[in-house]
């Protein structure tokens, strides 16, 4: 019987009834004044809000301003932090809004940390330099500076816009060339041009040229660490005794301008190409020639593709150990040791890599 039921087991069996809340607004604060909407759209851009990725949501347009609305970019996994951009009816200049709640729902390893203004703008200037990211990276370490994510930095590279263009005339380059003819006084990293040259029939009307399609030839000093030390970079036409003449003859003649010193280098490394020697005598007086170590290395590593993976690497390590010895009798005598080590190997394919190293 239903009146023997107690009352509360009625109660209690009947569903609650729902109550529909009224959805709270966000409260917005005002950040900073800006000068128009592509000025805000830079600064999304370059992460100088809470150094998070912004996305543009809508804009909406009321009678007297209109609001330029961007979401976080975490909005979909849940984050309700919004930003917008308020410009009156008329106006250009406008004001920038945020609101008041906090980020949520974003990874656990995102950093929110702002990247430093400073940061920023070196980043910027290697990424104008032709820095990849990779680069830029190693850069910002090698000079003390805490980098960047991977994202970050990709975001900021990514504002930079890099000319890609590469065609000049020949009157352009010789212009650049004059107005950084310059040696600078207080800043040994700032590029100029120690020296040029130029041929033309007709100066006012030079042809187009295209950097790309001529060699370049760079050089530097190695110190005792084995540290490589850049000196400097020529475009040329040919890569002829002349090139490379005008090369040592230009990192020579500014040196002494530099330093007020005479610069007499007498060793050269460098690859086996002839018209290398041939321009360093024109300019040093030769007493040693050595060969780079990188492209001999390389010249052995392609006379092995013959020979089975297991042998080539066991030669490539004997060759490695014989590199680092010093001493002119020693290194002859290992040379000797390596071949008749070798020449016992009964290998057909060996023994042809045998006969091109002889002949190299």
């Amino acid at each position: 019987c239903i009146l023997e039921n107690n009352f509360n087991d009625t109660v209690e069996d009947a569903e609650p009834l729902t109550k529909n809340k009224r959805s709270t607004g966000r409260i917005f604060d005002f950040l900073h004044d800006c000068e128009s909407l592509d000025e805000f759209k830079r600064l999304i851009k370059d992460l100088r809000f809470d150094n998070i990725a912004w996305h543009f949501h809508l804009t909406n347009r009321l009678a007297y301003c209109d609001k330029h609305i961007y979401n976080c970019k975490h909005r979909r996994k849940g984050c309700k932090k919004a930003i917008f951009f308020q410009v009156k009816a008329g106006q250009t200049r406008g004001t920038v809004h945020v609101s008041d709640n906090e980020h949520s729902n974003h990874p656990e390893e995102e950093d929110f940390v702002t990247i430093p203004i400073a940061v920023k703008e070196k980043i910027k200037y290697l990424r104008q330099l032709g820095q990849t990211k990779r680069s830029i990276k190693k850069n910002l370490i090698k000079e003390g500076i805490q980098p960047p994510t991977d994202n970050q930095i990709q975001y900021i590279i990514n504002s930079v816009s890099i000319d890609n263009n590469k065609n000049c005339r020949m009157n352009e380059l010789k212009e650049w060339c004059e107005l950084h003819s310059t040696i600078p006084e207080n800043d040994d990293d700032k590029v100029f041009v120690g020296k040029f040259e130029y041929v033309s029939d007709c100066e006012s009307d030079f042809s187009p040229t295209q950097h790309e399609n001529f060699p370049i030839i760079t050089g530097g000093t190695t110190d005792r660490n084995k540290s490589l030390h850049p000196v400097g970079v020529a475009v040329t036409r040919n890569e002829t005794d002349e090139d490379y003449g005008f090369f040592f003859s230009s990192v020579k003649e500014t040196y002494e301008k530099c330093y007020e010193k005479n610069l007499n280098l007498t060793i050269l490394i460098a690859d086996n190409a002839p018209a290398i020697t041939n321009g360093f005598q024109k300019v040093f007086e030769l007493k040693q020639r050595v060969n780079c170590w990188a492209h001999v290395y390389r010249n052995i590593e392609s006379h092995l593709r013959p020979v089975n993976k297991v042998e080539a690497a066991r030669i490539l390590e004997d060759v490695k150990q014989i590199q680092k010895i010093f001493d002119p009798q020693l290194f002859a005598t290992s040379v000797k040791l390596f071949r008749e080590k070798w020449n016992r190997v009964n290998s057909a394919s060996f023994q042809t890599f045998s006969i091109l190293m002889v002949c190299i």
